[in-house]
């Protein structure tokens, strides 16, 4: 039920398709709940063991990474008691219930798969038809922004001869190194040469393979003589491998294994992503958009998470839950502020550990309503921006983790206070013009909370920048209550 046949053509079907399926469900077998034994968690466990680094996600370790002979990650906060379902993910002991193990959890599926299709044609003889690999993979979060333009945008900025011809801010940015942001590079999955999943039946792929088949259309006549019409543009998202994610602990679209006891030679499989996949989604979004134009940057949406560095590709306030009445992709809330009161703002965060991207995928709870609308040049402009910011507090490396983005927002050049900022400073910035509201983490302290799943802390210093397409950028402090601004606005260097 996975995939079918598409009666979108007169006469009969011809192009096959997924089927709409949902994002996550419980699973069950023979009318019961289909369970497993959770293990006991440890900290830096073995290869094959249990690690309690992402607790209450339970993680399996690899052998040699890239191979991934089962999930990496699974969900494990449904606790299963006598044929009853408990969910002990909001629970102030989770992560504890989670690590100690030693109860049935129910499994979740995500409808997540890879195939097979082979073409066989009747009345021509013996046709000798090479099989291609098929994926049901993840949702894209950025359909408007693929994985090849993205990569060859990164690696175009940093071509010795393209540099000069870049603006002066932008030549600065890459000659001190600010150009280190990605965790992964992007490369896309048309530029991975592995073999497809050999396990599959009946598939005819072989281990010797290097690439994979793709269906393409036959060549178009083109008559150079005439002009050619101009494409329209569209937002629909491709569904080739050169707009999705290749292999890298473990992927998005796809992972990758080995029956070999060297590791060698790998092959494409699905079998290794999370299990559902939103639990490894939770994990590359908290990784600041790990999978680069796949997974959204969540890294502030939380306000310390132990792994994460710094944000590339921030969230605007609508799209992370942030702002009043909106929808955000993830299902949850993003920081809030509590109230500014003698000088000081205290905000609420998401705790990470309570987070839970499986259930919020249960409840129906994601959406690409706002993520939808970023497409390749608003996903460039916001990291061009960010790096930015970083660089006008001299922070580069893993020092960009001292700042944390409470408020980010793309703004119209008729903004009041971008409007004061200019006349400051007799300047105007050039668009897209984005409003950063930062403070610095070691002058937030951290305030006690009686609810479970949320985390409060207090500054009493913010900054406000605004970020164009200028050789500058306007920065001005506040009190923590807003109140009163400690000094004018300033023209800062690009």
């Amino acid at each position: 039920g996975l995939a079918d046949w598409l009666g979108i053509f007169q006469g009969g079907s011809g192009l096959l398709g997924p089927q709409p399926q949902p994002l996550a469900e419980r699973a069950s077998f023979n009318s019961a709940h289909l369970t497993f034994e959770t293990p006991k968690m440890v900290r830096n466990a073995p290869v094959g063991k249990f690690d309690d680094a992402f607790s209450p996600t339970l993680t399996l370790n690899a052998p040699r990474p890239p191979e991934r002979p089962w999930p990496e990650y699974a969900h494990a906060r449904f606790d299963v008691q006598s044929g009853h379902v408990v969910y002990v993910g909001d629970q102030a002991d989770a992560v504890a219930h989670a690590t100690a193990g030693g109860y049935r959890a129910l499994n979740i599926s995500d409808s997540t798969a890879d195939g097979w299709i082979k073409a066989t044609v009747s009345g021509i003889g013996e046709l000798n038809s090479i099989p291609a690999y098929s994926l049901i993979a993840a949702p894209d979060f950025f359909p408007a922004v693929d994985q090849r333009e993205v990569f060859e945008w990164w690696e175009n900025t940093q071509d010795p001869n393209v540099v000069p011809t870049l603006p002066q801010w932008l030549q600065k940015l890459i000659q001190e190194g600010f150009w280190k942001f990605w965790r992964a590079e992007p490369n896309p999955l048309s530029d991975v040469r592995f073999a497809p999943n050999i396990t599959l039946t009946d598939s005819g792929f072989e281990k010797s393979d290097d690439t994979v088949t793709s269906i393409v259309t036959r060549l178009q006549r083109i008559d150079l003589r005439k002009s050619k019409p101009a494409a329209a543009s569209t937002q629909r998202h491709a569904v080739l491998p050169d707009a999705a994610a290749g292999v890298f602990a473990p992927g998005w679209d796809t992972a990758a294994d080995s029956i070999e006891e060297t590791g060698e030679p790998f092959h494409l499989s699905a079998y290794g992503l999370g299990s559902p996949f939103p639990e490894d989604a939770k994990l590359c979004a908290a990784l600041s958009t790990f999978w680069p134009a796949a997974a959204p940057d969540t890294q502030r949406t939380f306000f310390d998470v132990e792994f994460a560095r710094c944000s590339v590709c921030p969230l605007t306030d609508e799209e992370n839950g942030s702002a009043s009445g909106s929808v955000s992709w993830d299902g949850l809330r993003g920081p809030q502020i509590l109230s500014e009161n003698g000088s000081v703002t205290t905000v609420r965060y998401p705790g990470y550990e309570h987070a839970d991207y499986t259930l919020n995928a249960l409840e129906g709870r994601f959406s690409i309503a706002a993520t939808r609308n970023i497409n390749f040049r608003e996903y460039t402009s916001r990291i061009l921006a960010t790096l930015r910011v970083y660089r006008a507090f001299g922070l580069n490396g893993d020092a960009k983790n001292r700042l944390n983005i409470l408020s980010f927002r793309q703004i119209e050049t008729s903004d009041d206070t971008l409007l004061e900022a200019q006349d400051d400073t007799n300047t105007a910035l050039s668009g897209p013009v984005y409003r950063f509201d930062v403070f610095e983490n070691s002058n937030a302290t951290e305030l006690p909370s009686s609810n479970v799943g949320e985390e409060r802390y207090s500054t009493d210093r913010i900054f406000t920048l605004f970020v164009g397409t200028s050789d500058f950028l306007l920065a001005r402090s506040r009190r923590g209550d807003g109140s009163q601004f400690r000094g004018p606005w300033r023209e800062l260097p690009g």
